[in-house]
């Protein structure tokens, strides 16, 4: 996907931003990193924290060495979450805005002996959607793992017309992917045909909502993206357990499948990461999470929390 539109050094970008100055200005070059969803919302931080210095271009840049150039001025950095985590693990990025890692990626820290510490920053909604000419508008959680473990093959088992299910899924250790792992528990995932793995988080929605012209599809990501970065009129979110992914639903923690948006740090990342994570949980940065489209952390107790591991 084109992220373009959302680099924090372009002055018409589509960011949100704040009403008024930052209290907080970080002066010394830290690098970030973290998920294709989640690089609106840490640009804005970014946006918000950087001095004008790092955001804007030196005389004379050549326009096609425009977005490197600037992404190493500012240190605003987009990989993915695998490529971004490996480079926080390997003391090459100072902070990466993931969901939780998988098992595999912990074990990738501690091999590399760093000490992570994950910080609950926003709170987003894993979303299963389906082509909109489908007529299931909803499925329980145990009816998606029974689809995703090969129990369930033809959606007339679930009351639609005959068909056999399309259940696309991600590649390892990518964010959807490790969140779905979490969600099947101790029930394995069905081996994907080929054709039904999607390397990309915008090309599980463009699949679903094209597949063969046929209503066939299943799909997962996370909600913010297909709705905003990705959304797509040809696709629809299904309720979970009887529970749609709104915002009221998500903010209240009803929604099944809500989650948290983490900031991840280790022991070697810069002392200004610190400041950084407590001006995100402040009301500047919770108003940045508003405005971008997640959902901030709405109890006090939750956003002074730190999980280190």
């Amino acid at each position: 996907m084109d992220l373009s539109p959302y680099y924090p050094w372009t002055q018409t970008n589509l960011l949100a931003k704040l009403d008024e100055p930052s209290t907080l200005t970080l002066t010394n070059k830290i690098v970030w990193d973290g998920a294709e969803a989640l690089y609106p919302l840490y640009a804005a931080f970014a946006q918000a924290v950087l001095p004008e210095s790092m955001l804007t271009p030196d005389d004379g840049i050549n326009k096609w060495d425009y977005e490197w150039k600037m992404a190493d001025k500012s240190g605003v950095e987009f990989h993915n979450t695998i490529k971004g985590f490996s480079l926080l693990v390997n003391q090459e990025a100072d902070i990466v805005f993931n969901a939780a890692p998988s098992a595999a990626q912990k074990e990738e820290a501690r091999r590399a002996n760093a000490e992570l510490t994950y910080t609950p920053v926003a709170l987003e909604a894993f979303v299963f959607f389906v082509n909109k000419e489908c007529p299931i508008d909803g499925l329980t959680s145990q009816q998606i793992r029974d689809i995703y473990s090969g129990k369930i093959r033809n959606w007339k088992e679930l009351g639609a017309p005959a068909g056999r299910i399309i259940a696309f899924q991600r590649p390892p250790n990518s964010g959807s992917q490790t969140t779905m792992e979490r969600f099947m528990g101790e029930t394995p995932l069905a081996k994907p045909l080929k054709e039904e793995v999607v390397r990309s988080m915008g090309s599980i929605i463009e699949r679903v909502a094209q597949y063969r012209d046929v209503a066939n599809a299943i799909g997962y990501s996370f909600r913010y993206y297909a709705s905003t970065m990705k959304g797509s009129d040809s696709i629809k979110f299904l309720k979970v357990d009887g529970v749609a992914p709104t915002p009221e639903n998500i903010a209240s923690r009803r929604y099944p499948m809500t989650g948290e948006v983490l900031a991840i740090t280790s022991q070697h990342s810069s002392p200004d990461c610190a400041k950084l994570i407590e001006w995100i949980l402040g009301p500047q940065g919770q108003e940045l999470v508003e405005k971008t489209g997640y959902i901030p952390l709405h109890k006090k107790d939750d956003s002074s929390e730190k999980k280190p591991e």
